[in-house]
This record gives structure tokens, C-alpha cells and sequence, in this order.
């Protein structure tokens, strides 16, 4: 920008009314790596973070080391992204975020000193984090009752057995407590597996019958979950049934398996028909059940059904491709990759047609997409040169 232009700059940005005005005219004329409208921006909000990451990308990919360093400091000073100072592998960068969480106190800011300290290969420095941080959440804790947070933390400290007795403290994470011990702690796995197979039942099946397995008694988990899944009478969503299935199926009980399924699925009609609406993650849900027990013939048939009904009401091409991709993980089955060729063809998408057409040896599709984005890319060309033409007279 030369004198003249920066006058006029100075004219202009002095005319208007307000800050705001001047940003957002600013911003219209900006582009990465033009110094002196940038220089302007911050001068008048210096924590514009989206200009200052686009200066940023635009500095590392230019390899302008000075000016990155210069921009990253600035948006470091507004807020601490820990994920994007280890992204950027840069050690002055590092070493001044580090000396500005030296003097912190906050969780946030002690787990981000302790994650860049140890990317540093700092590993003194990270411990030292962590274990402020640690004395901070055993204080909140023993407020509130939670204590997974400081298990996680003795977890990175090695503190393997003080770990396993935050997790302890309350019921729900006794697999968190299991998983560690069996790892890390062999000698304190049989006295978790007690704790877990007395105090699971029924609303943890799974860690149940795990427990039942380290302590021998998978014929008594057996009989236990039998009488329960005999007995049930189903009137909660099929996510919550899961747990459930699964085990049975690990205890080789994969018959009541199949008859715990179609319990909850006549539950899921009746439910239906009673309140007079379907929802859907239901659906999804009953499908995952269905493939459990091996019967994918019915995960085909709720997905196909589903798939059909949004394509029908125009559902969005993400919510249904979400849906096909499942459902052929699910299934392998071809007839959801002939429904994603149906959903490209809808939504124009005639390159990847071509191709998943190719995939499917349908020849005849291969040369139809293929000869109908010649023939688009030809009235585009067209179209263009006749803009161009308009514009001359």
C-alpha cells in the first residue's frame, strides 16, 4: 500500500461512524498476508481471533517464522488452545504459553500446562502440573462426591492403586477400576471383581458377568440373568437392553438373547401404535439389537424402510448417507450401495455415481454420469464465455 492509498484508507476508516463499521469494511478488503489492513484490524480490536488464525495459517504456510511466533503470542494471550500449540511444534511458543500458566491455579489451565509441557518433552515440569492439579480435584471431590477426575490424573501420575481407589468410591465406576487393576494392579483385580459382582447386578450386566468370569461363577451369572430376562417385561427404549443382550450372548445364552429381543420389539409397536409417533434413534437402536443376535435380515428391513421414508420426505442427503453407511456396516449387504448410488443421482453428485457405478460393474451407469458431466461441464464452459461476450458490448 502506498502513501496515497494510505491516506485514503485513513480518510475513509476516519468518516465512519463506529468500530464496528470500520472492522467490517476492513474485512472487505482484507486478504491473508496484506500486513497493513491487518495491522489496522488489531489496532482497533486487538482479540479479532478469526483474523488473527487466518494470518496465522496464512504465516506457517509461508514458512514466515518471525510473524507467526508475533500473531500466535497475540491469540495465546486471549485464550489458551493447548491442542493447537502442540499442532504448531513450536518450543518459543511453548515455552511462553508455559510461562504464563506458571502462576495458574485453574484446572483448565493445569492440564494444558502438564499435555504442552510433556509434548516439550518437559516430563518433570508436566508431573508437576498434574500434581496441582490433582490436590485441587480431591478438594472438589470430597465437595461433591465425583472422583473420577482425580482417578484419571493418578492414572497419568502412575499412581495406579490410588487410582483404583478414587474409582471405588462410587458404584458407577467400578470398570474404570477393574480395567486399571487388570493392568496395572493384578493383585487388587479379585477383590474388584467382588465389589463388582455384588453391586452390578442388574443395571451393569455386563460387568457382572465379567466379574463372574474372574471369580469362577458364571454358572451362578447364568442363572441370575436367566430368571432376570425371563421375567422382563420391557418398557424402556431398546438402548437401554443392550448391556443385556450382550451378555447373554457372552454366556452363551444366545436363544433367550433372541427372545429378550423380540419382547422389545413388540414393546417398540405397541409403543408406537399407544403414543401415536416413532422415534427414530428407537428404530436405530432396535436395528443394533437385532445385529446381535445375528438377525440381519431384520437390520435390513428397518433400514431400508427408514431410508425409503427420508428419501421420500426429502430428508437431508447427510441424515440418509448417514443411515446407508450404517446400515451396510451393519448388513454388507449391496442393496444399500445400489440406495447410495439412488442418493448421489438425487443430490447431483455425478462423479462419485461414476464411480461407486464402476464399483458395481453397472457399465451402462459408468458411461451415463460419465457423458452427463461432459455434457454440464460444456454448457458451464458455454455459459461462461457467453458472460464474458455480455460483458464487452
Amino acid at each position: 500500500m502506498d502513501s496515497t492509498q494510505e491516506t485514503q484508507l485513513e480518510d475513509i476508516l476516519r468518516n465512519l461512524d463506529t468500530d464496528k463499521n470500520r472492522i467490517a469494511f476492513l474485512k472487505k478488503i482484507y486478504s491473508p498476508g496484506n500486513i497493513e489492513i491487518v495491522n489496522k484490524i488489531l489496532s482497533i480490536d486487538p482479540k479479532n481471533t478469526t483474523v488473527l488464525e487466518m494470518e496465522i495459517n496464512y504465516a506457517r504456510e509461508n514458512k514466515l517464522e518471525n510473524r507467526f511466533i508475533t500473531l500466535a503470542k497475540k491469540l495465546l494471550d486471549y485464550y489458551i488452545d493447548e491442542d493447537k500449540v502442540i499442532k504448531w511444534d513450536n518450543k518459543d511458543i511453548a515455552e511462553y504459553v508455559l510461562a504464563g500458566l506458571a502462576s495458574e491455579s485453574n484446572e483448565h489451565s493445569l492440564e494444558a500446562g502438564a499435555r504442552i509441557a510433556a509434548a516439550l518433552g518437559k516430563e518433570a515440569e508436566a508431573r508437576q502440573y498434574l500434581e496441582k492439579l490433582l490436590k485441587i480435584q480431591i478438594k472438589q471431590a470430597r465437595r461433591h462426591g465425583y472422583f473420577n477426575s482425580p482417578a484419571n490424573t493418578c492414572i497419568k501420575l502412575g499412581k495406579y492403586d490410588e487410582a483404583i481407589n478414587f474409582y471405588l468410591k462410587s458404584d458407577y465406576y467400578i470398570d474404570k477400576a477393574l480395567k486399571v487393576a487388570k493392568e496395572h494392579s493384578p493383585e487388587s483385580v479379585a477383590k474388584i471383581a467382588k465389589k463388582g459382582f455384588n453391586e452390578s447386578y442388574p443395571f451393569k450386566e455386563e460387568l457382572y458377568v465379567e466379574c463372574a468370569r474372574i471369580l469362577g461363577k458364571t454358572d451362578q451369572a447364568k442363572e441370575a440373568l436367566s430368571k432376570y430376562a425371563k421375567k422382563l417385561k420391557p418398557d424402556n427404549p431398546p438402548r437401554v437392553y443392550r448391556r443385556l443382550v450382550k451378555s447373554l450372548i457372552k454366556l452363551n445364552l444366545e436363544e433367550l438373547a433372541k427372545d429378550v429381543v423380540h419382547k422389545i420389539e413388540k414393546n417398540e409397536f405397541t409403543s408406537r401404535e399407544k403414543e401415536g409417533y416413532w422415534n427414530e434413534d428407537r428404530e436405530e437402536d432396535l436395528a443394533l439389537l437385532f445385529h446381535e443376535i445375528g438377525e440381519d435380515s431384520e437390520v435390513k428391513d428397518i433400514y431400508l424402510a427408514r431410508i425409503e421414508n427420508r428419501l421420500e420426505k426429502g430428508w437431508g442427503s447427510s441424515h440418509i448417507s448417514s443411515d446407508i453407511k450404517q446400515a451396510y456396516e451393519l448388513t454388507k449387504d449391496k442393496i444399500f450401495l445400489e440406495k447410495k448410488l439412488e442418493l448421489l443421482e438425487q443430490t447431483q453428485e455425478y462423479g462419485q455415481a461414476e464411480e461407486l457405478a464402476a464399483k458395481l460393474g453397472k457399465q451402462e451407469l459408468v458411461t451415463t454420469y460419465h457423458r452427463m458431466q461432459e455434457m454440464i461441464a460444456k454448457a458451464e464452459a458455454e455459459t461462461k464465455h457467453f458472460s464474458s461476450q455480455s460483458k464487452k458490448f
